[in-house]
């Protein structure tokens, strides 16, 4: 009956009669067409907002996505089955074909933009669920890692109170030491310097005898007089209590060994110093020698007569003697133990008592 009522419309278009079903067959093959396209676009659409879903998403979240496509996929049958019946179901007159052609393809077209809309509303409240449950799981494992670090943070923040408190108790201790130490230093300082006073104190009725040679058959008391003798002193045996030679400091040191003599008391060994430097100003060609002694004529060599000085005033005055020549001093002499320096005749004597003075001196 449709086929009849639609016959002018074919005549106007100059159509046989005879293909009239056959164009009703092609309007539904091209319904079908429409159909496969417009499922296509929703394809591709789901396709799409499903691929950004999933970059965003884990792959726990995968099986939801696919029920997601499953829904779609029933939707899209259903528009299928029911897209011929609103073609065939309406009936218009003859003249209105046309017409109604274009309000089916303007109502396929609103039909395609709704249904496009409420898939994308679909496809996005999905999505949104799917991105929320995952912060919110996301945000518990933050809060989880936020609770951890804040229990950790607390650990080192009283781990770190008490090392400070111990850093501070150790610098107490520190402070405490140095103090301690610098009172100390003062003390041995003190303590070494009222030493070496008493060292030199018990020295000072001793003369050193440097340069003496040695021979095995020497008697140091006979040869303290023969040179008593010589510089024109006189000495008793009784005034010499003691009488021996001293090991060397450097024993690779090929000078003889020292020879310390022991006064009876300050006043006679002030007097033999005194005799030996008056000799030796006045016989500047003939200074004491070897050769005073009777041992090495051929080859004499020089005998020195100084105090007898401590450890520490010896090192001063080797020190003193260095430094002397590197700044220009032309006088250095020691007197009763003590060490002292002057560069010119009329310069100011100078007393050397330790080791800063030197470093001191200009």
């Amino acid at each position: 009956m449709s086929t009849k009522r639609n016959s002018p419309a074919v005549t106007s278009r100059t159509k046989p009669q005879h293909r009239k079903a056959a164009k009703h067959e092609c309007d539904i093959e091209s319904s079908e067409v429409t159909n496969e396209s417009l499922r296509a676009m929703i394809r591709e659409e789901v396709g799409r907002a499903i691929q950004d879903a999933v970059r965003e998403i884990m792959d726990e979240k995968f099986v939801k996505v696919t029920e997601l496509l499953n829904n779609f996929t029933v939707l899209t049958m259903s528009t299928k089955r029911n897209s011929p019946a609103v073609v065939t179901s309406r009936t218009k007159p003859q003249h209105r074909k046309a017409a109604k052609h274009e309000c089916d393809i303007e109502s396929s077209e609103v039909t395609n933009e709704s249904l496009r809309a409420m898939i994308r509303e679909e496809v996005g409240r999905a999505i949104q669920d799917a991105v929320r449950e995952i912060m919110d799981e996301k945000f518990v494992k933050v809060t989880e890692l936020l609770n951890n670090f804040q229990q950790s943070l607390s650990f080192f923040n009283e781990t770190y109170e008490e090392m400070k408190r111990s850093l501070e108790e150790k610098n107490a201790k520190i402070h405490d030491l140095e103090n301690k130490n610098t009172a100390l230093q003062v003390s041995v300082k003190d303590i070494t310097k009222r030493i070496n006073q008493l060292e030199q104190h018990a020295r000072a009725s001793n003369v050193e005898l440097q340069c003496v040679p040695e021979h095995r058959a020497e008697n140091l008391v006979n040869t303290v007089k023969q040179l008593a003798t010589v510089i024109k002193c006189n000495i008793n045996d009784s005034e010499i209590l003691h009488c021996t030679r001293i090991a060397k400091i450097n024993p690779t040191n090929k000078r003889p060994r020292s020879i310390i003599v022991k006064f009876s008391s300050p006043r006679i060994r002030n007097s033999f110093l005194a005799a030996a430097i008056t000799y030796n100003k006045t016989n500047k060609k003939d200074k004491l020698s070897s050769a005073h002694l009777g041992i090495s004529t051929d080859n004499p060599a020089p005998i020195y007569v100084v105090e007898h000085l401590s450890p520490e005033n010896k090192s001063i005055h080797a020190a003193a003697r260095l430094r002397s020549k590197e700044l220009g001093y032309k006088y250095l002499w020691v007197r009763n133990g003590k060490i002292f320096m002057k560069k010119e005749e009329s310069s100011e004597t100078l007393l050397i008592n330790n080791f800063e003075k030197l470093r001191n001196l200009t």
